[in-house]
């Protein structure tokens, strides 16, 4: 009996396979009509493939964005962070560095995982509000309040975009199902139009074709 592709084989081998087949009804006269419904099916995973593999592109870009992103978050918090430890150090008598950073520190907030260091670094300006709105203090924060809103929009773009590749994924899995399933059509059609012995000819004995092209490079 043929062998069948396997449901754990890549798509370049579900692709590579179907497309041996279709070659080898190509030479038999009387297997054209095996071809239109294997290249259905190729033609089918193939954009399934691509578009798969786009999505997972976008998805890894969007990433590199969030990182790029989170690291100007990073730099904004620093930045406001020595505004304090100034304001602090020019007006010793109304120290405000204990009310704005708890533990006078920025590592925690900025060693936040990617997707939590937005909201850490917003309950810096929501303390900020408190000292009221004419504090001087008040200028310096745009730079922070511009990259936390960066960096919400970048993650929110970023878990669209896995939902989209992860829709993808499942996409290109379903046509390798479909492509399965007619190569085993293909090989119930081939034995009606045949009989099962020559119809076997039709389809690339998988088992040994490694094991053939070790051969042929050895030699």
């Amino acid at each position: 009996m043929a062998v069948m592709i396997p449901e754990r084989r890549s798509t370049e081998m579900h692709l590579n396979t179907a497309y041996r087949h279709m070659r080898l009804c190509s030479q038999v006269k009387g297997a054209e009509s095996l071809i239109q419904p294997i290249r259905k099916v190729i033609d089918e995973l193939k954009s399934a493939s691509v578009k798969s593999e786009e999505a997972k592109i976008t998805k890894e870009a969007a990433y590199d964005l969030v990182c790029m992103q989170d690291a100007v978050l990073d730099d904004e918090i620093r930045t406001f962070f020595d505004e304090v430890k100034m304001f602090d150090r020019k007006n010793p008598t109304v120290k405000v560095m204990k009310a704005l950073f708890p533990e006078e520190s920025f590592g925690k907030i900025v060693n936040a995982p990617l997707y939590a260091e937005p909201d850490e670094a917003e309950k810096i300006l929501t303390r900020l509000q408190r000292l009221g709105e004419e504090h001087t203090l008040q200028k310096d924060q745009e730079g922070l309040q511009n990259a936390i809103t960066s960096s919400r929009e970048g993650l929110s773009n970023y878990n669209h975009l896995i939902s989209q590749w992860k829709m993808a994924e499942a996409e290109e899995e379903i046509a390798k199902a479909n492509l399965r399933r007619q190569y085993e059509h293909n090989y119930l059609d081939a034995i009606k139009l045949f009989d099962k012995r020559f119809a076997q000819r039709l389809f690339p004995n998988l088992t040994r074709a490694a094991k053939i092209e070790s051969e042929v490079v050895e030699n």
